[in-house]
């Protein structure tokens, strides 16, 4: 009997001790709060994505947070909608100057192919790469990361930035820097998609307006009307293609 009760002594002080040790060893863990992971705390707050990898621990940061999103995440919206139609208004000039008139839709659809292949090179795929050779993962693993950080759906089933490295600090400016590139490179196909259906609509409300124009005015107004209507009408099919070529890459 005094065998057993020896053994539980004994075991009770050497679980007391490791439980003590892995407490000493927790409290000197350096904190993750640096400059550098701020920022990209900040990019996953604004952005919605929240991949969980930092979080407020105290009540002032929890509130801090609640007030910094109900601010910041408008205006990053604001901002990315803004960059994304720059990118728009940068592709149609390069399209008037490169295209030929008679051959705007089939170089727009071509244009709007070219963006979204680009895009998921640039924004998706190379990231994967880096992210594989950074940490350790998968090809699949890291466009995985990239697809869902990208999308905001923001799992935290995979996170970067664990380990630290000599160029944590540059790797989490590049990381936040990618991660506002790549949602206006999203704000911009959105901006395509709902254009091509706000077109759609403006070609059903043409068509009215055109029928009821001609009935109830005479020829010259008719002429002005469809000369009007026809110019739209261009401009409605090629964006009802660009609305093809996204649904395209989507069902892809």
């Amino acid at each position: 009997m005094k065998q057993y009760v020896n053994q539980a002594l004994m075991f009770y002080k050497h679980h007391r001790v490791v439980v003590t040790d892995s407490e000493e060893e927790h409290s000197m863990t350096p904190s993750p709060w640096n400059f550098y992971n701020s920022i990209f705390f900040s990019m996953t707050v604004v952005s919605t994505i929240g991949n969980g990898r930092l979080a407020p621990v105290t009540f002032e940061g929890r509130l801090f947070v609640v007030l910094y999103a109900l601010i910041g995440i408008p205006l990053f919206g604001i901002m990315l909608m803004g960059i994304g139609s720059k990118i728009a208004i940068l592709m149609d000039k390069l399209n008037a100057k490169v295209c030929c008139p008679q051959r705007r839709r089939i170089e727009r659809v071509l244009k709007t192919s070219g963006v979204v292949f680009v895009g998921l090179a640039f924004f998706l795929c190379v990231p994967a790469v880096a992210i594989m050779f950074i940490e350790k993962w998968t090809f699949g693993e890291g466009f995985y990361f990239s697809f869902v950080t990208l999308s905001t759906i923001g799992f935290g089933d995979f996170m970067i930035g664990t380990k630290e490295r000599e160029y944590q600090g540059v790797y989490m400016i590049l990381s936040a820097l990618w991660i506002l590139l790549g949602l206006s490179w999203v704000a911009f196909m959105l901006g395509e998609v709902s254009h091509a259906s706000n077109g759609q609509k403006d070609k059903k409300n043409e068509e009215k307006i055109t029928k009821s124009g001609g009935e109830d005015h005479g020829n010259a107004p008719d002429n002005v009307e469809n000369g009007n209507a026809g110019t739209e009408g261009v401009d409605t099919e090629i964006a009802e293609d660009t609305k093809k070529v996204f649904i395209f890459f989507i069902l892809l």
